[in-house]
């Protein structure tokens, strides 16, 4: 029996919107016979970490082109974590918090609306134990020659009462400062180059514990 002549046209429509759904995901420019090829300065790139926000961009001979954006592979994984730790002997006033931070691929890690390359030369990543700059400064870490960093530390915090920087908070803000080279097209000079990030760090109360 043939195919009635309106299903066909249906599928061949919803084939239609399908092929044109898939068209972002992949490289914007076209090659031989049409074909849709992926390159470095068109692919796709990386969206910020689920805790983290651009917070200045200086990238000064990036096109303006709209590139596809890699998918998270998990929305619940983020960039920081902290957590009060249990036991921990100290004067009393004070806590320790163990922190840690991880941030990877920041060569592919800025705004979509910028086409060419980043090549990284150095990662700047500062812990405040605070949500502003203003509080004091737990780590100040920079490392040359990667574009991944992670590090993990622990520091005592004294614990006061009060406004202002000198007020315990359970928010600490974490800047990444990822500088480099940019190339908006092949052949073109490399310019100087800079993705800062703006990463808002939970500290968790200490985990209670379990009674064998």
């Amino acid at each position: 029996m043939s195919a009635h002549p309106h299903s066909t046209s249906r599928s061949l429509v919803t084939a239609a919107l399908l092929a044109a759904s898939l068209l972002p995901v992949m490289a914007q420019k076209t090659g031989g016979l049409g074909a849709l090829v992926y390159n470095d300065y068109f692919g796709p790139v990386e969206p910020p970490p689920n805790d983290c926000n651009f917070f200045e961009v200086h990238i000064p001979d990036g096109a303006p082109r709209v590139r596809p954006v890699l998918q998270r592979l998990n929305p619940l994984i983020t960039s920081t974590q902290a957590q009060v730790v249990a036991g921990a002997v100290l004067p009393r006033g004070y806590r320790q918090v163990a922190y840690s931070y991880s941030f990877n691929r920041l060569r592919l890690v800025f705004p979509p609306i910028y086409g060419g390359l980043f090549l990284v030369s150095s990662v700047r990543t500062v812990v405040h134990a605070g949500p502003t700059s203003a509080y004091p400064v737990a780590s100040d870490r920079t490392v040359t020659g990667v574009d991944s960093v992670s590090f993990a530390n622990s520091v005592a915090q004294r614990l006061t009462s009060g406004t202002g920087a000198s007020a315990i908070n359970n928010t600490w803000l974490v800047r990444n400062i990822t500088t480099g080279r940019w190339r908006s097209e092949p052949y073109m000079p490399l310019t100087y180059a800079q993705v800062s990030m703006a990463c808002m760090m939970t500290v968790k109360p200490a985990a209670t514990p379990v009674l064998q």
